[in-house]
């Protein structure tokens, strides 16, 4: 059995995570979940990405 990575992209404010790579080829082999909110304390942010063997952070950019 094949398992599929897990893959968390933080702070997609704007949900163009995904659109804005060709994230196909990936998608066989990485299931990739997006998080557009703030988790707020260390323990939610544990608690909701314990599961993932990826997990990728985007830069934000202030006005």
């Amino acid at each position: 059995m094949n398992t599929k990575l897990r893959c968390a992209v933080l702070d997609d404010d704007q949900n163009v995570a995904l659109t804005s790579a060709d994230c196909g080829p990936l998608m066989d082999q990485v299931e990739i979940q997006t998080f557009n909110n703030y988790m707020g304390s260390e323990d939610k942010v544990i608690q909701e990405l314990q599961d993932f063997d990826i997990v990728v952070g985007t830069q934000k950019h202030l006005a």
